[in-house]
């Protein structure tokens, strides 16, 4: 559908996850109750009641939830996905791996205990989300973007 409609996408999935933990934390200013929502908020993405208990692969609405909960180390994770982009042209990849980085980075930063929880969790879980992609990757069928779209990252 284009970039506008992807973008859009992006935008809500993320809010949807931004929104959940926002009213919590500010509602009960607790690490250990907003790491139950921030769960809630990716289970209920991937496993939608709405769509068969079916729903995405958790990326976006898991940088929403990092983005508000853990702001440095999403933007560590930015950094680290779009460095592996640019080197291998694989987004799975570059998931994948700021998504196995994410509890560590959160704990360098001394992040609370139940948001380095979340950090774990959101990884495996978008992880073994990119399940389709990995067994790709291993056949050498996965896509890679055009290096003309790598080199315009950012740009517009």
């Amino acid at each position: 559908m284009g970039a506008g409609p992807a973008a859009l996408v992006l935008l809500a999935d993320m809010l949807k996850g931004i929104a959940a933990v926002a009213i919590v934390n500010f509602t009960l200013h607790d690490a250990a109750a907003n790491l139950v929502v921030a769960i809630g908020a990716l289970l209920g993405h991937n496993y939608s009641l709405f769509l068969d208990f079916k729903g995405g692969k958790g990326v976006a609405t898991g940088l929403g939830l990092l983005l508000f909960l853990m702001p440095k180390v999403s933007a560590a994770d930015l950094i680290i996905w779009f460095v592996i982009v640019i080197l291998t042209r694989y987004v799975s990849i570059a998931s994948i791996t700021a998504a196995a980085v994410t509890p560590i980075i959160a704990w360098h930063f001394r992040y609370p205990e139940p948001y380095i929880i979340f950090g774990t969790f959101a990884g495996i879980f978008v992880i073994i989300g990119h399940n389709d992609n990995l067994l790709r990757l291993m056949n050498g069928t996965e896509s890679k973007i055009s290096s003309g779209s790598v080199k315009n990252l950012g740009k517009k």
